[in-house]
């Protein structure tokens, strides 16, 4: 995951987010089929997982990130819904809360989606 954590760094700095929106969604529904393996040996490989997850959205359309969190459906992805617990979904959450604070800007469609999640 580092590799492709550091490709896409490089990617948002040499194109227009414009460009990114469709391998975003590519990666993102990647990353999220093959979660169960690509973290398997940890809370800090599913906190590196998260990270990767937040930097990819913040190219995404609100869609792609609504899917994600298994609220809505986007044409590029399934209706997705995790196989997380209570105190995982919470983990996750809180990570995604604080990455997405370090990584960029957020509309406010986006921030009002993502603070509403804990009450859904």
């Amino acid at each position: 995951m580092k590799v492709i954590d550091e490709q896409w760094r490089t990617l948002r700095v040499i194109m227009h987010n414009d460009d990114l929106v469709d391998g975003g969604k590519k990666l993102v529904s990647c990353l999220m089929k093959n979660e169960q393996l690509l973290t398997q040996t940890g809370r800090n490989v599913r906190e590196f997982w998260t990270s990767l997850c937040v930097r990819v959205l913040l190219s995404c359309e609100l869609a792609v990130l609504r899917t994600f969190w298994g609220s809505s459906y986007s044409d590029d992805l399934p209706t997705w819904e995790w196989d997380w617990d209570v105190a995982t979904r919470s983990y996750v959450w809180r990570k995604f809360a604080c990455a997405w604070n370090d990584f960029g800007e957020i509309s406010l469609e986006s921030m009002s989606f993502l603070l509403a999640l804990p009450f859904l």
